[in-house]
């Protein structure tokens, strides 16, 4: 049993650490341990846990929510943590040496394109109008979005899932009653997806020789980790979620993959406003130049709808311990049934608060995107015939920085780790900087920062024709956004100067899209009413995931202005 547990053990510090390349090479000939010692003092305890257990039964101790007599000293664990020499038969930890390499790769979330600069969602402004509103239903879908600017992989965001070499260190460590290599393979073609479902509400009002615009999404944001079907049931099949023959707890999948793979929220979006000057407005032409203003007036409603609730996982993060791991380990291989729980429950959540962090970066739900965003633009259209116009439309985007809460991952420092591990005196400070180096590569540190996002360059261009009551629009559009920068004070600089920031600063990223849309007008009195339905599709991107966007308008503008 105890081999299992430690088996156990080994699976969550193997797959939430990372081993390097040069990982075998690294020189612990100073840091080694006489196994002949370790393993008649790991005797003695063993026999003494059990004798003491029988003699005077359980009680309440310091290991967990049941009984457990804690008897491992410090110095034991240490030597059990850092011996470069087999122990029981199945290999070494060695975590000393795993610990001075990174979980994570990068800690930036993906990069998102909001709604508003989707080119399905350009506001139906009709310059001959005086006023009108408009309202369209949404869906939007990005089945692949981008962890990297080249890849949409997990494995591209996380170090481990890519390493051939710490699928070899797998292998050695006697990982056969769980396949740890054969799950990681599998973990490492995870991608994200993301769902918006709303709609967009519109409305303009056209005063002399400007037009006033203002637009808000009300919609519905999902994001979740997938892997294919395929794939899943071979994940149900392993002895890790299948929860039979390992004395290990069975994991129901599909409750696990909502509660801690899936981030969602409803309610409002940014509002954006726009002014406009007809420096030109004709019977065949329109030109038209002003400026933009996004106000940052996003608002939840209710999250974790079907997902999970990562409100306050930034707060806080479980303590390493383990003392009290090793302890339920020895209690364990006593007989207590209650310590093989315990010790299975504190490890499962040590890992679930290390994927729930995971989730609520990589998978973050923001409504909007939580800046002041100023920009001018320009707005053409001119009659080719008189059943087709072609129209251009184009705008920058500058956002004010303002502060957001960022992950970022802390600097190694190889120096850090030759230790005299072997010292009985810097036993307990050794096993603090243990658990210390495992907190903080397993749980990113989370710091609000000041944001500078990139400027965003959006133009598109469009080919409208008109029969009758009917008309089209066929389009392309493309929109780049630029890398984003992190402004620190002095002070931030100094105190948090062992942080990875590097790793936790967006790229940038673009995206080419068609768009298209048909639609139907009835004219009635003073007023139009209009029903079109429109989407659009990427076809060249970098950076940012590939998407499609369908939507159902239903448009009314009111009397036609004097000329």
């Amino acid at each position: 049993m105890l081999k299992k547990q430690l088996n156990f053990l080994l699976l969550c510090l193997c797959v939430i650490f990372w081993a390097h390349k040069g990982y075998a090479d690294f020189d612990t000939t100073d840091l080694s341990i006489d196994l002949g010692t370790l393993d008649a003092l790991l005797e003695n305890e063993l026999s003494a846990s059990s004798e003491e257990s029988q003699a005077t039964g359980s009680f309440s101790g310091e290991c967990g929510k049941t009984t457990c007599i804690p008897t491992l000293s410090v110095q034991t664990i240490v030597a059990l943590l850092t011996t470069n020499q087999p122990i029981f038969g199945f290999g070494t930890i060695e975590l000393q040496n795993i610990l001075q390499f990174d979980l994570y790769r990068k800690t930036y979330a993906p990069v998102i394109r909001q709604l508003h600069d989707l080119p399905t969602f350009a506001p139906p402004i009709d310059c001959h109008r005086a006023w009108g509103f408009a309202a369209e239903g949404f869906f939007n879908q990005t089945s692949r979005m981008s962890f990297t600017p080249c890849s949409d992989k997990l494995s591209s965001y996380l170090t481990l899932l890519a390493q051939d070499d710490f699928l070899e260190l797998l292998d050695q460590k006697d990982f056969s009653s769980l396949n740890i290599p054969n799950v990681l393979s599998l973990f490492g073609d995870i991608s994200l997806e993301e769902r918006r479902l709303g709609a967009m509400l519109f409305l303009w009002k056209k005063h002399k020789r400007y037009t006033f615009s203002a637009a808000l999404p009300i919609y519905f944001l999902e994001h979740n980790f997938f892997l294919s079907e395929k794939k899943r049931e071979q994940l149900e099949t392993e002895p890790l979620f299948a929860g039979s023959g390992t004395q290990l707890p069975g994991l129901n999948l599909d409750t696990f993959v909502n509660q801690h793979l899936v981030n969602d929220r409803a309610g409002f979006g940014d509002v954006r406003f726009e002014c406009l000057y007809d420096l030109s407005c004709g019977d065949y032409h329109v030109i038209q130049l002003g400026g933009l203003c996004t106000l940052p007036t996003a608002c939840t409603i209710r999250s974790g709808i079907i997902g999970g609730n990562f409100k306050k996982i930034h707060k806080c993060h479980p303590h390493i311990d383990f003392f009290t791991m090793f302890n339920l380990f020895q209690c364990a291989a006593a007989g207590n049934k209650e310590s093989q729980l315990d010790v299975s429950e504190l490890i499962i959540n040590y890992g679930i608060h290390a994927l729930d962090r995971l989730t609520a970066n990589v998978a973050r739900t923001d409504l909007g995107q939580g800046h002041v965003i100023l920009g001018p633009l320009v707005r053409i259209e001119k009659q080719l015939h008189r059943c087709a116009i072609i129209k251009f439309n184009g705008d920058i985007q500058y956002s004010i920085p303002a502060s957001q809460l960022r992950f970022f991952k802390k600097i190694k420092n190889s120096q850090d780790f030759q230790r005299d591990y072997t010292s009985a005196d810097q036993a307990a400070n050794n096993l603090l900087f243990l658990e210390q180096q495992a907190a903080a590569t397993l749980y990113p540190t989370a710091l609000p920062v000041t944001v500078q996002p990139g400027l965003i360059f959006h133009v598109n261009s469009a080919l409208h024709g008109h029969w009758n009551d009917f008309n089209g629009t066929i389009g392309y559009d493309i929109w780049v956004h630029g890398k984003e920068h992190l402004l620190r004070t002095k002070k931030s600089c100094k105190k948090y100067k062992y942080l990875d920031y590097a790793a936790g600063t967006q790229y940038g990223a673009y995206e080419g899209k068609l768009f298209a849309e048909l639609a139907v007008s009835l004219p009635v009195e003073s007023y139009v009413i209009r029903f079109a339905l429109n989407g659009d599709t990427t076809i060249h991107k970098r950076g940012i995931g590939k998407s499609f966007t369908l939507g159902l308008n239903f448009k009314i503008d009111f009397l036609k202005v004097k000329q």
